[in-house]
Parts: structure tokens; sequence; C-alpha cells
């Protein structure tokens, strides 16, 4: 029985781990949206730089 309690206790702390892991991806994932949508859309950067260059 205490090896069963101790597999149990295992699993819970495997669950909980990647449980936060999860959460921390969630939170990176949101901060590199809004930094996405902060930065300027490059591809109109560079077809400005490439028209101002030929004029």
């Amino acid at each position: 029985m205490k090896n069963l309690n101790h597999i149990l206790q295992n699993k819970k702390l495997k669950v909980n781990y990647y449980e936060n892991f999860l959460e921390r991806l969630k939170k990176i994932n949101d901060e590199l949206e809004e930094v996405k949508k902060s930065l300027p859309n490059i591809r109109d950067i560079n077809k400005d730089s490439k028209t101002e260059t030929s004029k």
C-alpha cells in the first residue's frame, strides 16, 4: 500500500509540474503576441524603404 501511495504522489507531482509548465507557456505566448502587436509591420517598412530608395 505504501508503494501505491508513493506512485500516486509521483503522478500528482508530474501532473502539477506539467500544468505549471503549460501555464508558463501560455503566459509566454501571450507576451509574445503583445510584442508582435506592438511592433510595426516589417513588410510595410521594407516596401517603404524600397520605394524611397528608388525615387
